[in-house]
C-alpha cells in the first residue's frame, strides 16, 4: 500500500496509509481482518506499530466489531481526500508543538457499536513510538471533529515511547493526562468526553482501590482499567 506523504512546509512529518477497502461478504471476523490487511507490508515500526502481522490482525479483531460482529456489514463511503486533511492540520499542529521522527497513521473502517455510541466515531491507538492506528466510522455526527481532537492525543503517547519502555498502571494514568493536555494546549476546545465519564468522586474511589496496584505491570490489569 503506497502511504500519502505529509509535510510541514519542506519538512516530512507524516505518512498515511489508508486500508478502508473490505469485503462485506464475509461473515467471520479473523478473515474479515486478514482479507483486510493482506496488502500491509512491515516497515520501521512492524505491521502496524505490531511486531508480526497476526498481533494487529488480533487487535483489529476485536476493536473493529467489539464484541460481535453485525449480521450485515455495511458498506461506508470514505472522502481520504478529507480524511487526510484532517490528519494532516492536526499531525502538522502535534509536531509543532512537539518535534519527533515522521508519524505513521494506519486508517481502517469500524463498526464496533462503542465507538460510534461513546467514542464519537473515532477508535484510536498508539501501539509503540512513531505509529498511530486510527479506525473511523464516517456516518457518526461530527466524526470530523473527533479525529481532528484524537490525532494529538495519540500522536503524544507514540512520543511518551521514545522515553518510556514500560507502561506500568501508573505510567498509563500519567501517559493519559499527558496526551488529553497536550491535546488541549495544541487544538483546544472542550474536553473530551472520555475525561467527563467519572466523576471526581468516584475517580478517588477507584484510585483508593487501586493504590497499592500503581507499579503491576499486569496487563490483565491494565486493560480492565483502561478499556473496560
Amino acid at each position: 500500500m503506497k502511504a500519502e506523504k505529509i509535510y510541514d512546509e519542506k519538512k516530512l512529518i507524516g505518512y498515511v496509509y489508508f486500508y478502508l477497502d473490505y469485503n462485506t461478504e464475509i461473515r467471520d471476523r479473523k478473515v474479515f481482518t486478514e482479507d483486510l490487511t493482506k496488502s500491509l507490508k512491515g516497515n520501521s515500526v512492524g505491521y502496524a506499530g505490531y511486531q508480526k502481522k497476526e498481533y494487529l490482525q488480533n487487535y483489529l479483531s476485536y476493536h473493529l466489531f467489539g464484541d460481535k460482529m453485525p449480521r450485515q456489514i455495511p458498506k461506508y463511503k470514505y472522502n481520504k481526500n478529507k480524511i487526510l486533511s484532517i490528519i494532516k492540520r492536526a499531525l502538522i499542529a502535534s509536531h509543532r508543538e512537539l518535534p519527533c521522527e515522521p508519524s505513521r497513521i494506519y486508517v481502517f473502517p469500524n463498526f464496533n457499536s462503542f465507538v460510534r455510541k461513546r467514542m464519537k466515531g473515532i477508535g484510536a491507538f498508539s501501539p509503540c513510538k512513531n505509529a498511530i492506528v486510527i479506525e473511523i466510522n464516517p456516518t457518526v455526527i461530527r466524526w470530523e471533529e473527533s479525529l481532528l481532537h484524537t490525532i494529538p492525543h495519540e500522536y503524544n503517547h507514540s512520543v511518551y515511547y521514545h522515553y518510556h519502555k514500560t507502561l506500568r498502571l501508573c505510567e498509563g494514568l500519567v501517559m493519559e493526562g499527558y496526551a488529553e493536555h497536550f491535546r488541549e494546549k495544541v487544538l483546544g476546545g472542550k474536553r473530551a468526553p472520555w475525561t467527563l465519564a467519572v466523576t471526581e468522586q468516584a475517580c478517588k474511589l477507584h484510585f483508593k482501590k487501586l493504590k497499592k496496584k500503581l507499579f503491576s505491570k499486569s496487563s490483565k490489569l491494565y486493560f480492565n482499567v483502561f478499556w473496560e
